[in-house]
């Protein structure tokens, strides 16, 4: 295999960091390969004589298809099983110790059972994607915090999008390789070092945290040793991402509805009352509305407009010879694009050219599957939030391997919360570009 000159030199960063340190980050742009340089320093291990006692965890379809194909692929001589089903089913895999393989694969939605089971008993731990643990007070993070206090794995993370939203979500994930010798032992004093109160709420709850001026430099310098940064496609043969903005417009009386809608915080449809009673409720309340249904507060759809689904169809006419990925966000989104014929993604099918079109939930499909064979389109029916889910979804199309331009379209309802969206993606997208920046060796 011909490894790339940053792949050599994050394959060496690992041998010599897990030695020194026990562990070790790779932090490489989407598509760049973060896989392939781990798994040879996995052989590496093996070839001088060092037992194997490895776990992979990683997003449902990355733990099902990217790192069994990639071992596949390129004739690895470690073994491994993947641990999933029941959780019967895993506790017997688990037992069996004739079983017993070099590497498991488990799923990241798993790992709370094996904590609690108390079956995390090795070696090693390979973390992909590392910024699945960005929130600080979620249960899976907590459940992984107080394990690898308890027990020293060695550990390597790996990620394209260390910093998706804000430098505040660095710490849980540091914590995760150093158990908080560079960025503190707690959230707080995390805070308090490098962030001041942005806004604190009547009851003195702080909900947003500002960076101190020159911080930020701070935090990269002390996270510095341990992560190795590649933010640089211009190292690997990737063609260009064009971004295409495909305005949607919307009959006058239902323009007229988003308006009141957003004035008042209120709108009818279809005899119901709607409120958006707070920012984040109005906020999403107003991307379903572009999106053509709005949901209630028990639940039920209530269509607004089509219009989204006619641009569609009208914008597909264009590309017989294209095969597309639709993006969709809600599930009324998907049983109306299923009604109208486009099937979900089959990945064996799409990577055969077979499956000219399918339509695909970024958080499903947003994390380390190759599915560049099979076309080079992407239509976003309604856009996430999340840069993170945004641009993993993006490197889907747009890594090695693809021989043409990658076309993003963007449904959009101008004047609307459509072009709010896009404005935040980019703000996040240059804070994450100046972390990977400051890391990255020349």
């Amino acid at each position: 295999m011909q490894l790339h000159n940053y792949q050599q030199k994050a394959f060496k960063f690992l041998v010599d960091k897990i030695a020194t340190l026990n562990s070790a980050a790779l932090f490489l742009r989407m598509g760049l390969g973060k896989t392939l340089p781990t798994l040879m320093y996995l052989e590496y291990l093996k070839s001088i004589g060092e037992k194997l006692d490895v776990l992979i965890i990683a997003p449902k379809m990355v733990a099902l298809y990217t790192w069994p194909n990639e071992i596949k692929k390129w004739g690895f001589s470690f073994s491994f099983r993947q641990l999933a089903g029941l959780p019967a089913g895993r506790r017997r895999q688990i037992l069996n110790k004739h079983g017993k393989c070099d590497i498991d694969i488990i799923n990241i939605d798993i790992l709370r059972w094996m904590i609690e089971e108390n079956y995390m008993r090795y070696d090693m731990i390979i973390i992909d994607e590392l910024s699945c643990f960005k929130d600080h007070d979620s249960k899976r993070f907590k459940a992984f915090k107080r394990l690898v206090t308890t027990f020293k794995y060695k550990i390597i993370g790996l990620t394209g999008t260390p910093a998706p939203n804000n430098l505040i979500q660095l710490w849980p994930m540091m914590y995760l390789l150093d158990r908080g010798q560079r960025l503190g032992k707690n959230i707080t004093t995390y805070r308090n070092e490098y962030f001041y109160p942005g806004f604190i709420t009547p009851s003195r709850v702080v909900t947003k945290w500002n960076l101190r001026d020159g911080c930020s430099e701070d935090i990269y310098k002390a996270i510095g040793d341990i992560v190795y940064c590649v933010n640089d496609t211009s190292l690997i043969d990737v063609p260009p991402l064009i971004d295409i903005p495909y305005y949607v417009h919307l009959d006058n009386d239902v323009k007229r509805l988003y308006r009141d809608f957003k004035r008042n915080l209120l709108v009818s449809i279809e005899d119901v009352e709607i409120e958006g009673v707070n920012a984040a409720v109005m906020t999403n309340k107003l991307i379903q509305f572009n999106s053509g249904c709005i949901y209630d507060e028990k639940g039920y759809e209530h269509i607004v407009h089509t219009a989204k689904i006619e641009a569609l169809k009208e914008l597909l006419s264009f590309m017989e010879n294209d095969n597309v990925l639709i993006c969709y966000w809600f599930k009324h989104e998907k049983h109306r694009l299923l009604e109208l014929g486009y099937p979900e993604l089959d990945i064996e099918l799409w990577n055969s050219g077979k499956q000219p079109i399918a339509i695909i939930h970024p958080a499903s499909c947003g994390h380390g599957l190759n599915l560049q064979s099979g076309g080079s389109v992407f239509i976003w029916f309604t856009l996430t939030w999340s840069l993170e889910l945004y641009e993993q979804t993006l490197a889907r199309l747009l890594r090695q391997g693809q021989k043409l331009p990658v076309r993003s379209y963007k449904l959009l309802i101008p004047n609307s919360i459509d072009e709010e969206i896009v404005k935040v993606l980019e703000g996040k997208k240059n804070m994450q570009n100046a972390l990977m920046d400051a890391l990255q060796i020349p």
